[in-house]
């Protein structure tokens, strides 16, 4: 049995691209993260 391959995208605002960070990599699922780093109390 192979195992799924999962990516992770993080960027600090909305004006950046996630879609180039992953670009050109088969992957089974992707988790994205597009809350600033700056404030601790986020979700």
């Amino acid at each position: 049995m192979k195992g799924k391959q999962v990516g992770y995208v993080r960027v600090s605002s909305a004006e950046q691209n996630m879609e180039r960070q992953l670009d050109g990599i088969a992957l089974d699922k992707v988790f994205a993260d597009t809350c600033s780093g700056k404030d601790a109390r986020r979700p």
